[in-house]
């Protein structure tokens, strides 16, 4: 019971917790918008170990980087937004995915990543489509915009930004789409085409005016002075330079004030107070664009060469044709350079991949082989210890027989000696029985003889096949019965006719113990093919005779014997 209480007071605790984990997660998503301030300060109050579902850690990690983004804080480390891009990527909420994906463009231009922010950035594109977001949208295609314009592919960059133009239109941003009116002014303004520009920079002068954004005001305006230079009366820019200097005269950098100056005078027509302002603008090079020095040079090119001074004019020409090629041949080459190394890096990483397949499956070849050779090894050393083995017991199984054997020929031309002494050498059957039971004692003799010559288990071979003989072959003891019961009176009818369950290899062995052969001696001499075999028709034997358990088989026939002899006389 103590245990149950403890499990439920953490489950409560853990569920409390999680619950104002998701109604702070709540209230910052409620705030970014328009106080990403505070909203950022809110995130800020969570802690990460706190955050136990990987839900909860993909919506921190996403309103997390979107607050950064918001108050301006430019991150450069992807490791945060990427738990969002994970989470996100393998679940069907576009509008989430779209958004992290659109963050993480934002780390990688700021890490100066311009291809690795394309790529973010068209996935995000391709997810916000299924969305209704015109502020996301918006964002997105804004962002893709000013990737081309910095690539100067103006034509690409003026669709986006459009489009762009029109979605924080439909999400009521008025910065935002003063912003992007400012960039397509500026946009137009390269395509050469000055009174679209001129007509989007005035809508942004506007809205930045009503915002009370005065930086971007005064950005705005300076664009707009630059074509105002090239269409309109000399009189009507005056007063424009005249009131732009009036109103944000201190915030005016002196090389700007200068640029103005010298396209101002030029216009006017005042060759050398314009000579004087690019000469000045030429001086403090280091702290001006290169673009801006080199519409420096093109219009001194433009002052020499209408005052006459043409060796002038022409080296003010190579000068800014000098500056142009080799910003956009650095332009170019450090963008080329970006997609090569990204490119190498691409083929680098797919070629480390395969070598680490290739290394896995070649670790799992090797591993099989070993396995396999192991396992062949093992087979062989125990296929060989079992050869090993058998050869051990053939060997003991030869030296084994050959001792039985010898000592059963001994026993066994003794008895055979003492049964020719006995034997009736004028009965033609008795005498074919002693050869057939010669041939017999020759075979075991020369198995004895060639013991010593050959090998245990060619030994072995010609035992089993001597001792296998057929009973119906030449060696067999066809007249055994006949000169049995000639020779003990009439042993083999007396027990034909007691004992009639008796068959014919019964009755032969009977006649092999009436002779007093012994057990091995019988097993050598007749089919017996091991002794195990002749224990087994033994016992039949004993079963058929009924013989008492205490009553020896061979105690039998020599009392069976000496009870036919006094009948016989």
């Amino acid at each position: 019971m103590k245990y149950l209480i403890l499990i439920i007071f953490f489950l409560g605790v853990s569920c409390s917790r999680q619950r104002e984990t998701d109604l702070v997660l709540d209230n910052a998503r409620a705030l970014m918008r328009d106080e990403p301030a505070r909203a950022l300060a809110l995130l800020r109050t969570l802690r990460t170990e706190h955050l136990k579902r990987a839900s909860s850690r993909a919506q921190y990690a996403l309103l997390y980087s979107q607050a950064l983004d918001k108050n301006r804080i430019f991150r450069t480390d992807d490791s945060l937004i990427r738990i969002a891009v994970r989470y996100y990527e393998s679940r069907d909420t576009p509008h989430e995915k779209a958004s992290a994906y659109y963050y993480l463009g934002r780390i990688y231009d700021n890490r100066c990543d311009k291809i690795g922010a394309a790529e973010a950035l068209f996935h995000a594109q391709a997810h916000v489509s299924e969305t209704d977001d015109d502020y996301l949208k918006g964002q997105i295609a804004f962002s893709i915009g000013l990737l081309y314009s910095n690539q100067l592919s103006y034509e690409e960059a003026l669709g986006y930004l459009k489009r762009s133009n029109r979605h924080f239109l439909k999400a009521g941003q008025r910065l935002n789409t003063a912003i992007s009116l400012e960039w397509l002014g500026h946009v137009y303004l390269n395509l050469h085409d000055n009174y679209r520009s001129d007509s989007c920079l005035r809508e942004a002068s506007a809205l930045y005016e009503q915002l009370g954004m005065s930086d971007d005001l005064l950005r705005a305006q300076l664009n707009r002075s630059w074509i105002l230079m090239k269409e309109v009366g000399t009189d009507s820019v005056r007063r424009y330079v005249d009131a732009l200097f009036a109103r944000h005269s201190p915030n005016l950098s002196p090389s700007t004030q200068w640029g103005l100056m010298l396209s101002l005078h030029f216009k006017e027509g005042n060759l050398d107070s314009a000579r004087a302002y690019g000469l000045k603008c030429i001086g403090a090079a280091d702290r001006a664009s290169g673009y801006t020095i080199a519409d420096c040079y093109s219009l001194l090119e433009q002052i020499e060469f209408a005052a006459g001074n043409y060796k002038k004019a022409q080296n003010y020409a190579y000068t800014y044709c000098r500056i142009i090629d080799s910003m956009n041949a650095l332009k170019d080459r450090t963008f080329m350079q970006e997609i090569e190394q990204r490119c190498q890096n691409k083929l680098l990483t797919s070629h480390n991949e395969a070598l680490a397949v290739q290394r896995h499956y070649q670790s799992i070849v090797i591993l099989l082989l070993t396995i396999i050779f192991t396992i062949g090894i093992w087979i062989a050393i125990r296929a060989f210890c079992r050869w090993q083995k058998r050869a051990h017991e053939q060997i003991r199984q030869a030296e084994t027989e050959l001792c039985s054997l010898r000592t059963t020929y001994d026993g066994l031309q003794k008895r055979m000696a003492s049964l020719q002494e006995q034997s009736d050498k004028d009965d033609l059957q008795e005498t074919q029985l002693y050869k057939a039971l010669e041939e017999r004692m020759i075979g075991l003799r020369e198995l004895i003889a060639s013991s010593q010559t050959i090998k245990p288990s060619l030994f072995i071979k010609n035992f089993q096949k001597y001792v296998g003989v057929n009973v119906n072959s030449r060696h067999a003891l066809t007249d055994l019965q006949y000169v049995v019961n000639r020779k003990y009176n009439g042993v083999v009818d007396y027990l034909k006719a007691h004992y009639p369950e008796l068959t014919k290899h019964d009755l032969d062995l009977c006649c092999l113990l009436c002779f007093g052969f012994s057990q091995q001696a019988i097993c050598y001499m007749y089919d017996y093919g091991d002794i195990g075999s002749f224990y087994n028709k033994r016992s039949r034997l004993r079963h058929k005779l009924k013989l008492p358990a205490d009553y020896k088989i061979e105690d039998f026939f020599t009392d069976l014997l000496r009870q036919l002899a006094p009948r016989a006389q």
